[in-house]
């Protein structure tokens, strides 16, 4: 139980201060616990995923794909793994790490969504906008899947579509004012 406890607290203390911007200070307590034991997956998921917030996208690859070696089901790893290949802009390494996650969770909106955005950087509206309405299935008016199947409809000549969902977008309450 105790040691239950420690962990719960070493992790609150983590997202406190990603939560107040001190990634430093964040990433040497991810960097003590992987001194004490370099195969602590909980440390090297979190070092990684502070990495990513603070957009440290090189830095972040090295300990989520550590952390996705010794779980290959960690879907948040994956997921982040993924969106720091996406930020460097290296788009098959980014495809990889999401259409792993479809593999153990075929519904995952995230990875579905991230998978659309890869799409419409190459170009692949039509793909994209498959991928962003798969997406939306799973997360009916996230505003952020809304608005990128919106970009993806008017990319491809659907402006009706693009159009309403522009309407929609504007009864979303605080919609791409965050």
């Amino acid at each position: 139980m105790f040691k239950v406890m420690k962990m719960a607290n070493w992790i609150t203390e983590i997202d406190r201060l990603v939560q107040t911007r001190k990634y430093a200070e964040a990433k040497v307590i991810c960097q003590r616990r992987l001194v004490a034991d370099p195969d602590d997956s909980d440390a090297l998921y979190l070092l990684g995923t502070v990495h990513l917030i603070a957009q440290e996208f090189e830095a972040g690859l090295k300990p989520l794909s550590r952390c996705v070696e010794m779980s290959s089901n960690h879907l948040s790893a994956l997921i982040n793994l993924g969106n720091c290949y996406l930020s460097l802009k290296q788009l098959n390494e980014a495809s990889d790490c999401f259409k792993k996650v479809l593999r153990v969770d075929s519904k995952n909106a995230l990875a579905l969504n991230n998978l659309g955005a890869i799409c419409t950087e190459q170009q692949k509206y039509k793909t994209a906008a498959d991928y962003y309405e798969q997406a939306l299935k799973v997360t009916p008016g996230d505003a952020e899947m809304l608005s990128n199947l919106m970009l993806a409809y008017r990319a491809i000549g659907r402006k009706k579509e693009a159009v309403c969902l522009a309407l929609q977008l504007i009864e979303i309450p605080d919609a791409g004012r965050a």
